[in-house]
């Protein structure tokens, strides 16, 4: 079974996948290395029970239903050309992404990224540029975590120059997630700080800290008296329509569709 989907519904079909415990299926992404609004994501799912492959033609039709606009459908596998894709992902146990000279492996049980989502596509190609600009970046704080896909991100692309990450996450579940994903990454723990006081973040120096919240503009709210001890910000997880509740001068916009981003 072949099902295509959107970047903004890829996410939740993955994560819907897997609490239908299907674990046989592989992602294939078109166009190239940053993902684009007219990208089409296609799951290959290999599915022998009747009941789970109806369970996931409901759930094709009510993503149609939910979300005006984001198109899935299920495909011919006949017009399925695989060697068209230039990013592939094996979904097993592991998620492999490729973005930007930084190759990351999720583990992605709960915590928010794996990679598809605009709002994270946004966040890693504003971390891109502003990583390649900014080479006095010391430190990075990542605001609501989840997966820890920006944190390892920041951490591959930069070569290991950036040495101290702070990672703030209130979800439990999705903490261990991130400590896995850190650990299969071979993250170096030493300078990883989870949810500390944040009197420590006094010490930080604004010039060379950048802060980092891929959050709806409520969390992001929530998250103000965090945002506050920081300088240089990206913030994205934004629809278009929205205003950012972090004050920030002179930043530079991005867009993917519906959603928005600013560093």
């Amino acid at each position: 079974m072949i099902v295509k989907t959107t970047p903004e519904l890829a996410e939740s079909f993955f994560e819907h996948l897997q609490i239908l415990k299907i674990s046989d299926f592989e992602i294939f992404v078109e166009k190239h290395e940053l993902i684009e609004i007219d990208t089409n994501i296609f799951f290959e799912v290999n599915i022998t029970d009747n009941l789970l492959e109806g369970k996931i033609l409901n759930l094709v039709d009510l993503y149609g239903q939910l979300v005006p606009g984001q198109k899935s459908e299920i495909i011919n596998p006949e017009n399925f050309e695989k060697n068209e894709m230039v990013k592939k992902w094996n979904v097993m146990e592991n998620f492999s992404i490729g973005f930007a000279d930084a190759d990351l492996i999720l583990r992605k049980h709960f915590g928010f990224g794996i990679g598809l989502h605009p709002s994270t596509i946004l966040t890693l190609r504003a971390l891109y540029e502003v990583l390649s600009e900014n080479k006095n970046i010391e430190h990075i704080v990542d605001v609501g975590s989840g997966s820890g896909i920006l944190t390892l991100y920041a951490e591959k692309y930069s070569g290991d120059k950036i040495k101290n990450f702070t990672v703030f996450e209130i979800q439990e579940d999705a903490i261990h997630t991130m400590i896995e994903n850190f650990l299969v990454n071979n993250m170096d723990f030493q300078n990883v700080h989870v949810n500390p006081e944040l009197s420590q973040l006094k010490n930080l120096n604004p010039e060379t800290t950048l802060f980092v919240a891929n959050m709806r503009p409520a969390e992001l709210k929530a998250c103000e008296n965090i945002l506050n001890f920081g300088k240089i910000f990206i913030i994205s997880g934004l629809m278009n329509d929205e205003e950012n509740p972090v004050e920030m001068s002179g930043s530079k916009g991005m867009k993917f569709g519906e959603w928005r981003g600013e560093y």
